[in-house]
């Protein structure tokens, strides 16, 4: 493919279609440095176009090069103000960097501007979950799964946003749908069987679930606890420590 690529360059001169073809080649090669630096080669025009600046930023993010990567990205916000991904980037690169409240700061601004776009809405839905600012983060979710709504970690977000303020019947609600349109989610499974214990409802139920989340992922620490201690609160010691 490189090879075709190189050849029809020499015909009809590099453009900024192949230039991203080649890099996506070398990123399949597992050649990150060189699927960088085949744009970074691009003169200055090239590297104004805004598709080029969001592949070096996404592919420096992948490096772990979160400075550089905002050098970058602050060149799509200056230049392209009025398209998502600068704003997306920097929200991505803020929570790369555990900052979820700077994503909020990135995004919030512009959240009307982009309503309809599904990424926008669930980054800035997911970072104020992660700030336990639960009421926001039920508005941009629930908009970012109107947008798409076969959205998996959104409906996981949401119902655990349900579960923590009590809102069971709507959590029950998405966990029932993970289950029901994906029978290998064990996340949900063991979320929902958690839940469920926690509450102290339908414990038999819990169990079931919690088996089939075992079944799936039998060396998860997280679902080994959780079957533990549904079996504990069944009163089966000898099983819950075995768990």
């Amino acid at each position: 493919s490189l090879k075709m690529i190189n050849k029809l360059e020499k015909v009809n001169g590099a453009s900024v279609e192949s230039v991203i073809q080649k890099s996506v080649i070398y990123q399949r090669l597992n050649d990150q440095d060189e699927a960088l630096n085949v744009l970074l080669k691009l003169d200055e025009t090239g590297r104004g176009d805004i598709n080029i600046l969001d592949r070096i930023v996404n592919l420096l993010i992948e490096q772990k090069n979160n400075s550089l990567a905002s050098t970058y990205n602050n060149e799509i916000i200056k230049n392209f103000p009025d398209d998502p991904r600068g704003y997306i980037n920097n929200a991505i690169i803020a929570m790369g960097d555990k900052n979820p409240e700077d994503a909020v700061k990135s995004l919030s601004p512009h959240v009307e501007k982009f309503i309809k776009n599904f990424t926008f809405q669930y980054l800035i839905g997911t970072a104020y979950y992660q700030l336990k600012d639960y009421d926001n983060s039920k508005i941009y979710l629930k908009n970012a799964l109107e947008i798409y709504p076969l959205s998996k970690n959104t409906k996981h977000n949401l119902a655990l946003i349900y579960d923590a303020t009590g809102e069971w019947e709507e959590s029950d609600k998405l966990y029932m749908e993970l289950i029901s349109n994906d029978s290998t989610d064990a996340q949900a499974y063991n979320n929902y069987a958690y839940s469920l214990v926690e509450r102290g409802e339908n414990i038999e139920f819990a169990l079931e679930l919690a088996k089939n989340a075992i079944r799936l992922e039998p060396k998860s620490a997280a679902y080994l606890d959780t079957i533990g201690w549904i079996y504990y609160k069944l009163s089966n010691l000898d099983e819950a420590l075995f768990y």
